[in-house]
Order: structure tokens, then C-alpha cells, then sequence
């Protein structure tokens, strides 16, 4: 027999929540997550769960990475706001 059903169900729930996040993340986010999509060359229906996935994830480092480093870059010049 292939995986148990409990692994199964995990996996899912997991898939769906990653996909169910994406509406919530910012403009800057989604509009880039979109420019990824599209240079795949699928159309959204056409990918699959994995392809979506894997697509999110990897822009996502991207994206954190470019935050990161411009965050650093307004600390750097002063400009960041003290709490």
C-alpha cells in the first residue's frame, strides 16, 4: 500500500493552505508571483499543485531575500524609523 492516509491528508491540508495564502500577501507580492507565473509560460489552470507550489516557494526567497536587503539598505542610510 502507498502512504498512509493520515500523510496523505497532511499534504493536503498543507497545499491548500499555501495556496490560500496568497490573496493575503501584498500587491508587491502577488504582482511579482504573477510576473513568475507568467514567464513560466502555463497558464494558472493549467499548472499543477506541485508546479504552483514550487513556484510560490522559489519567489518567495526572492522576494524575502530583496526585502531583507532593503531593509538593510534603509538602516544603512539612516532612514529607518526608530520604534
Amino acid at each position: 500500500m502507498g502512504k498512509r492516509i493520515e500523510d496523505v491528508e497532511s499534504e493536503l491540508l498543507n497545499a491548500c493552505g499555501a495556496i490560500g495564502m496568497i490573496p493575503q500577501c501584498s500587491a508587491d507580492f502577488t504582482f511579482g508571483l504573477a510576473m513568475c507565473i507568467a514567464r513560466n509560460g502555463k497558464p494558472v489552470h493549467d499548472l499543477t499543485i506541485g508546479e504552483l507550489l514550487e513556484i510560490e516557494r522559489k519567489y518567495s526567497e526572492e522576494y524575502m531575500k530583496s526585502r531583507k536587503a532593503a531593509i538593510k539598505s534603509r538602516a544603512f542610510f539612516g532612514l529607518h524609523e526608530k520604534l
